[in-house]
């Protein structure tokens, strides 16, 4: 049986103050030299384009401002809605969709399997931090594809750049 998919207010708020946390080094600088510091920068930068889907603002901004600093380029939605006017715009310029899967106007999984009708081959990584994710994952991995990835909120900037750089360079 699955549980409700409401986190509780304790997780939003300790979400919350990470990411806030991590926004105020992002702006600092301090996330470039963290990165450093654990890898050679150079492994996990790119150019590619990614598409970032997430509701939560800060933590989008989060994201694209770290890929950014890798060189990737970076398109960013807030729903679901918005990422499929850039996906039906831009489609052929989009190598990767880092998305949510827990959204209020629709979920990552839909929102893969739209976009899977313009680029059947795009790659893909989905996010949560929900208690759930084990039965979430199994879900957009059985609906999806064997070929998806997952990443757990919250995370560093060197788990994002590792996993992006994986995933795009898996073959």
């Amino acid at each position: 049986m699955v549980k409700d998919e409401k986190k509780t207010k304790k997780e939003l708020i300790e979400e919350l103050q990470y990411l806030r946390k991590r926004l105020s080094e992002l702006e600092a600088g301090q996330i470039k030299d963290t990165m450093r510091n654990e890898k050679n920068l150079d492994q996990l930068r790119g150019n590619e384009t990614i598409l970032v889907v997430d509701d939560n603002d800060l933590f989008r901004k989060f994201i694209v401002h770290t890929l950014n600093l890798l060189g990737y380029h970076t398109f960013e939605a807030e729903s679901s809605k918005k990422a499929i006017e850039i996906i039906e715009k831009k489609h052929s310029h989009i190598d990767l969709m880092l998305t949510d899967i827990v959204m209020p106007d629709m979920s990552g999984r839909e929102l893969a399997e739209h976009l899977k009708t313009f680029r059947p081959k795009i790659k893909m990584i989905f996010m949560s931090g929900y208690a759930e994710d084990i039965v979430v994952h199994r879900e957009v991995f059985t609906i999806i594809d064997k070929g998806s990835s997952f990443l757990k909120k919250p995370f560093s900037p060197f788990e994002l750049a590792e996993k992006i750089k994986h995933k795009l360079t898996e073959a």
